[in-house]
């Protein structure tokens, strides 16, 4: 029997593709009242870079303070035996997760946090849970039970105030524009609040008594009215334009700088799309801001005026519209939590379109070789249907919404023609009244409907939003503020380090190593792959934290470093280095300023000197992205090029010279030997020509040191890297 107080269960939205397990167990949490945010539960369910799992989720619910069990279901009956354990959490199509929140007799309701919340049969519910294992028809839910130590924990502050904040911060240099608006909108509105008493002044004053001077007073006032609010409509077309570019470049640029204020793992647990997306998202934010905050406060305005003009009219005209109002927006809303759904829905499937895309463009080759174009085509079609989907239904909701409130708003508009007509007849309402009553009407329907639509897209915004400002709640890279800048002129220590990916992974990638390298000296490292040999080197560029032991750069802690600093005096190569499209010049300085008496020695240490000289423009030859245009051998001597040209202190090669034949991979390696006389160099490679003449060389396996020394040194030992070597050579032999 449960002996505390359960709240309402909360829906959230996922943020990203991989959020879908944490965001369940965020729902779960706020249902048990404690409302924690997502960055504070994926700081307890590490979703590696495979996404989660129920294991994981499991250890994070366990570390909130509940009881986490896993159930399993093998029939529809099943179904029943979870209704003591509700709200628990399903895995879903074999990789989603929902939570379940009630079970009905014919119906259960689900709360997927990619699509909100949803009601289906049972049979479609139990056919969801084993779409993903259809083999062994078993479906996976784990039952959470709050201990007394959840209740222990505090929820998170609201994060209205830092939202709040962080427009201001965006808006600070805007508000002139803001304050000029305002203002030419109150005069607009005194404007249009005299225009009803005109017309019906022009009527039964002029028109019905037969004054033609009264008549043309009245017209030109109406027209000095009419030229006054066109000439402000203009100034604001101009000004709304202005904004709307200041106001998209901030937030762009903002976003950007805060992207490279974040650590590496966040990019490597998220997709392009994703990220592009967000992109896209300032958009809307910026064009809810400059639009629809405006539009929004114009129609307030409007709204107030003609309201106070027609109460002095007549007060039923203003009861008929109030209703007719009242109608619209209930109709309204009642479309909101579906076009949410379909707003997320085409989010979703808009960054999968473009990852899809990316995917298919990029690995061109590979398809083409393979004739598996179909592949990924297929998946694109799959998707871009789902897409399309969801624009008709967008569409057809947009259709339904008008016709409704046309109808509304008719239907009105007859009413009040009767109930005006019938005063007339009764002597108690002039012509001029009328006619100033149909008037005001008219510009009551407009602000209402913008007010709905400032609302709707209001909430379309605030999804938008919601997505930016998870990046803005992220930790940024540590060591960006500290003070203190490491030498790369020390020695390296590593100190009974131990790291590992994920926090379920079985295997250290290290594992209480203690590592030295000296100084102006080279360093190689070798042994099987998936020993840890790039990790090492991840963690000297600052990469990875939240290692135990301790990284010493001479006697100055590495934690404690600059880590901004600390790159400007390190070269890599990496596997996972990136050709930008550019000239090869600003390829290799990454600058839009190029120092050329160290580009060409950087060419000529990578040995493409010669190479780039023969192109017609020699480095100012513009470059494909990713490298398009040129082999992976070139591409990696540009990539040394790179490296070399900031003349690094501490220079990191991982399996630099692998996509090298040997003769330019002996003539490199002679070039950076001499390149490196006191500089540290570290190395990760397999072949033998790239590290043989390395003053220490590592023998890594699983994570730790399995011996060290020279290369004579270690082929006397006859151990693991006289092993290593012995299997290369044969390789070669065979």
């Amino acid at each position: 029997m449960r002996l505390f107080k359960k709240s309402r269960l909360r829906f959230y939205h996922q943020i990203n593709a991989s959020d879908c397990g944490i965001t369940c167990l965020r729902m779960v949490c706020s249902y048990y009242g404690r409302k924690f945010s997502t960055d504070r539960l994926a700081g307890m369910v590490d979703t590696a870079n495979i996404g989660t799992s129920m294991a994981l989720l499991r250890e994070g619910a366990t570390l909130l303070g509940f009881h986490a069990e896993g159930l399993v279901l093998q029939r529809l009956e099943d179904i029943d035996k979870l209704q003591d354990d509700l709200p628990c959490i399903v895995h879903w199509r074999g990789n989603h997760f929902v939570v379940l929140k009630k079970i009905g007799k014919r119906n259960v309701t689900i709360a997927d946090p990619a699509r909100g919340i949803v009601v289906m049969s049972r049979e479609d519910f139990y056919d969801h849970c084993f779409a993903g294992n259809p083999g062994s028809r078993k479906a996976y839910v784990m039952s959470l039970q709050p201990e007394a130590r959840f209740f222990e924990l505090e929820s998170d502050p609201s994060t209205f105030k830092p939202r709040m904040a962080f427009l201001q911060r965006q808006l600070a240099h805007k508000r002139i524009y803001f304050v000029v608006l305002i203002t030419g909108l109150v005069v607009t509105m005194l404007m249009q609040f005299l225009l009803p008493f005109l017309t019906r002044n022009l009527v039964d004053g002029g028109i019905a008594s037969g004054e033609l001077k009264l008549v043309q007073y009245l017209l030109l006032a109406q027209l000095a009215l009419i030229l006054s609010k066109s000439t402000f409509e203009i100034l604001r077309g101009w000004i709304v334009t202005h904004l709307s570019i200041r106001v998209n470049f901030s937030l762009v640029h903002s976003f950007l700088s805060k992207l490279f204020r974040l650590p590496v793992t966040f990019f490597e647990r998220r997709k392009i799309g994703d990220l592009l997306q967000r992109v896209r998202d300032h958009q809307r934010v910026e064009v809810f801001i400059t639009r629809y905050v405006l539009s929004f406060i114009t129609s307030v305005l409007s709204l107030i005026v003609f309201t106070t003009v027609l109460y002095i009219y007549n007060s039923v005209f203003l009861l008929l519209f109030g209703i007719s109002a009242i109608l619209y927006l209930l109709w309204i809303f009642i479309f909101i939590e579906v076009r949410k759904k379909n707003d997320w829905e085409r989010f979703e499937t808009l960054s999968m379109n473009q990852t899809i895309l990316t995917q298919l463009v990029s690995g061109i080759q590979d398809l083409k070789i393979y004739n598996s174009s179909e592949f990924f085509i297929s998946k694109w079609k799959l998707n871009q249907e789902k897409y399309n989907g969801t624009l008709f239904r967008s569409l057809r909701i947009g259709q339904i919404q008008e016709t409704g409130a046309t109808i509304i708003f008719e239907i009105t508009q007859l009413f009040i023609i009767y109930y005006s007509a019938k005063l007339i007849i009764n002597n108690k309402l002039t012509l001029g009244a009328m006619l100033s009553i149909q008037f005001i009407i008219g510009q009551l329907v407009g602000p209402v409907q913008n007010i709905v639509s400032s609302i709707l897209n209001g909430v379309e915004a605030k999804l938008s939003f919601d997505r930016i400002f998870d990046i803005w709640m992220k930790q940024e890279e540590a060591g960006l503020t500290h003070t203190v800048k490491g030498s790369q002129q020390e020695d390296i220590y590593f100190e009974e380090v131990t790291f590992k990916h994920a926090k379920l992974d079985n295997d250290f990638a290290i594992d209480k190593l203690n590592l030295h390298i000296p100084r102006g000296k080279t360093t190689a490292i070798v042994g099987p792959s998936g020993g840890g040999k790039t990790t090492i080197l991840k963690l000297l560029m600052g990469y990875y934290t939240g290692y135990a032991g301790r990284i010493m750069i001479g006697d100055t802690d590495f934690s404690t470093i600059n880590v901004e600093d600390w790159r400007n005096h390190i070269g890599a190569v990496l596997q996972e280095n990136y050709i930008f499209n550019e000239t090869i010049a600003k390829n290799i300085a990454l600058s839009d300023e190029v120092d050329i008496a160290r580009l060409e020695r950087a060419l000529k240490i990578a040995n493409i000197y010669d190479y780039v000289c023969a192109l017609p423009l020699k480095w100012d030859m513009m470059i494909g992205a990713d490298g398009k245009g040129i082999s992976q051998g070139q591409k990696q001597r540009l990539m040394i090029a790179r490296a070399v040209y900031r003349e690094p202190d501490l220079l990191l090669l991982d399996e630099a010279t692998n996509a090298l034949d040997a003769e330019n991979e002996l003539v490199i390696m002679s070039n950076l030997k001499q390149f490196a006389k006191g500089r540290t160099l570290v190395i990760v490679a397999h072949r033998l020509s790239t590290i043989r003449f390395a003053d220490n060389i590592v023998v890594f396996d699983n994570g730790r040191i399995a011996e060290s020394g020279t290369h004579d040194q270690l082929l006397e030992n006859r151990a693991a890297y006289y092993k290593l070597i012995r299997q290369q050579l044969q390789t070669i032999e065979e």
